[in-house]
C-alpha cells in the first residue's frame, strides 16, 4: 500500500511540476528516482524490496 501511494504522490508532483520541467534541464523520470531513493532502506525505510520479494517476480 505505501508503494502504491509513494508512486501517486509522485506521479501527481511530476504533472504539477511539468510545465517547469519542460523549460529547464529537470525531467520526471529524476523526481522519479529521487523519490524512490528517499523512501527506500538508505534513507526513511518505508519500502522494504528484497531479490526474493513477490513484487519483483
Amino acid at each position: 500500500m505505501v508503494l502504491v501511494m509513494v508512486f501517486g504522490v509522485a506521479l501527481l508532483i511530476a504533472v504539477l511540476l511539468s510545465g517547469l520541467a519542460a523549460r529547464t534541464v529537470l525531467s520526471t523520470s529524476l523526481l522519479f528516482l529521487v523519490g524512490g531513493a528517499l523512501v527506500s532502506d538508505g534513507f526513511l525505510g518505508w519500502i522494504h524490496i528484497s531479490p526474493d520479494s513477490e513484487i519483483v517476480s
